[in-house]
Formats: structure tokens, C-alpha cells, sequence
């Protein structure tokens, strides 16, 4: 897990911090709007952008790889 991670849905632009166990947490997104997170930290190189539909109240396991 890395915390510091700034996770931002390029569509909305809204954003979240990861925390210390690389959880975080990204509100008011529009049911059925398209989602795509991006994210960024200095030092760090991440995985392509995981894209997705917005279409459940609660969306998990949008993991994002990162290699320095």
C-alpha cells in the first residue's frame, strides 16, 4: 500500500488521497457517468488509467499499480 497517492477521475475532476493501507475514497460521482482514475504521486510511475461505469452506489476493487 503507498499513502499519498493522489487518485483523480479525469471526467468529474474530483479527487481523494490515498491513506496509509492505499485506500481511499472519491464522492459524488454520477450513477451511470463514465469513470476514469488516474492516479499521481512525485517519484512514482502508475499503471494505465482504470476506466469503468458508474453504475452501483459503491464501487471497490479499483486497484491502480505503482512502480519508482
Amino acid at each position: 500500500a503507498l499513502a499519498g497517492v493522489t487518485v483523480t477521475d479525469t471526467h468529474s475532476g474530483r479527487r481523494a488521497v490515498t491513506d496509509a493501507s492505499g485506500a481511499y475514497r472519491i464522492t459524488n460521482l454520477l450513477f451511470n457517468a463514465p469513470v476514469l482514475l488516474r492516479a499521481t504521486k512525485t517519484g512514482y510511475t502508475f499503471s494505465e488509467p482504470s476506466e469503468f461505469i458508474m453504475g452501483d452506489a459503491k464501487v471497490t476493487g479499483q486497484n491502480i499499480s505503482a512502480v519508482r
